[in-house]
């Protein structure tokens, strides 16, 4: 899979560089992140335990992040272009006791990926919609996730629950100011789990059915950057 994306980067990379004319340009932004999946559920290690079973929820408010970088494009009306982004995301996950409502803890992680969306576009005046895939490495995280995880396992995770590498897709609008400033909204989400993590409970007593839950999510970004043409 690495070396298709990476033949993918290198051939978006020619048919631009191909091009007689291209454009050049730094970005900054804004981004409201959040997870999506499932809610992740845990029982007690032992049907004698007094701890109830708790559960993990993702569906809660975003949280802000920032993203800045650099981008390449041709010119033509239809145009292709490929971006590099230092990107800071983040989620919030609440903390109920079983199936109930009452929400005992929110924990906000944050985590920093590398973005490369690749895009094709068409401008309309000073208005542009672009899309397409879009590519992510994981580059720092600031453990509390892992954290969290571990509360709930046997074997508590060794290594970051975070995956190192997903593919995602993105697609949005822009108005250009000028002849140098292009503001732009788009939505970019993951097609597959930023976080794949599987807990599992060694208790004879709980049926083989329950003795395993899994914490699998995908991001969900609504991003709103500045572009200043170089």
């Amino acid at each position: 899979m690495k070396k298709n994306i990476i033949f993918c980067l290198c051939l978006f990379s020619i048919t631009i560089q191909a091009q007689k004319k291209v454009e050049t340009g730094i970005k900054v932004g804004l981004q409201m992140c959040r997870f999506q999946g499932v809610d992740f559920n845990w029982s007690p290690e032992s049907a004698a335990s007094s701890r109830a079973s708790e559960r993990l929820s993702t569906k809660t408010s975003p949280v802000f992040g920032y993203a800045i970088g650099g981008y390449v494009r041709t010119l033509e009306p239809t145009f292709l272009q490929a971006e590099l982004m230092l990107s800071v995301k983040g989620a919030q996950i609440d903390q109920f006791l079983g199936n109930n409502t009452t929400k005992t803890t929110t924990t906000t992680i944050k985590y920093t990926q590398i973005d490369i969306p690749l895009s094709i576009g068409h401008r309309f005046n000073k208005i542009e919609v672009s899309g397409g895939p879009m590519f992510s490495v994981n580059v720092a995280e600031d453990g509390k996730l892992k954290t969290l995880l571990a509360n709930y396992s046997a074997n508590p995770p060794q290594f970051s629950p975070f995956q190192t590498l997903t593919v995602g897709f993105h697609a949005g609008a822009g108005y250009g100011f000028g002849n140098k400033f292009v503001v732009n909204l788009r939505y970019m989400g993951s097609i597959q789990n930023v976080t794949a993590q599987s807990i599992y409970f060694k208790d004879p007593t709980i049926p083989v059915g329950q003795r395993e839950s899994s914490f699998k999510q995908r991001s969900g970004v609504w991003q709103l950057t500045v572009g200043y043409k170089l």
